[in-house]
Order: structure tokens, then sequence, then C-alpha cells
């Protein structure tokens, strides 16, 4: 099912509101699995950030070089970013689910 949830947030609200989220180790824990999601993990470890006036952003100048591979870019990252606003933050998600795979958000 998709789902549009509106302009992408910023990324500073993003990392303040993600601190949580990622420490959280009870109901609403975020986990990746590792098997799984290399280029999401490696886009996750190497997104740094830079503070452009007050706002923390994601610091992409690495991806203004042409040979810099695809699944080393921010991309995984932003998308894992747009999906936990959506679940986490504007609580879109279904209370029903299935083991199969996506996201589970059982209580």
């Amino acid at each position: 099912m998709e789902q549009y949830f509106g302009k992408a947030s910023e990324h500073n609200e993003r990392y303040e509101k993600f601190i949580d989220a990622f420490s959280n180790l009870a109901e609403m824990a975020v986990m990746i699995n590792e098997d799984e999601a290399e280029y999401l993990i490696k886009s996750i470890q190497q997104a740094g950030a830079i503070t452009v006036g007050k706002k923390t952003k994601k610091d992409k100048t690495k991806e203004k070089n042409l040979n810099y591979p695809a699944e080393e870019q921010t991309d995984y990252s932003e998308a894992l970013d747009q999906l936990l606003w959506g679940v986490l933050i504007m609580k879109m998600y279904s209370e029903t689910h299935t083991l199969a795979g996506g996201i589970y958000t059982g209580h």
C-alpha cells in the first residue's frame, strides 16, 4: 500500500526525533537486519553531518563525485528516514500486521 505523507521533513528535525527512536529498546525499537541491509547500513555509517546556520544537515559533498558508488550514498538512509518519519512521528501505520516482513508495529 502506498502512502503519501507530504514534503520531506528537514534533516535536523529527523535527527532530533530519531535520537530517542534509535536508543529505544522497548515497544517501538528500531532494528535493522544486518544480513539483509548491507547498503542501508553502509549509507547510514557514511552519512556525515554538517551544520549550516543552526541546522544539522546530511553532508552530501562526496556525492558530487561521479565515481562515488551509488550504494554508498545517502539515498538508502534518506529512504529509511522518510519511512521512520511516517511511522514513528506521523503514526501512519496499521495496527494489523504479519510477520512476513516490512514494518512490525506490535505492542
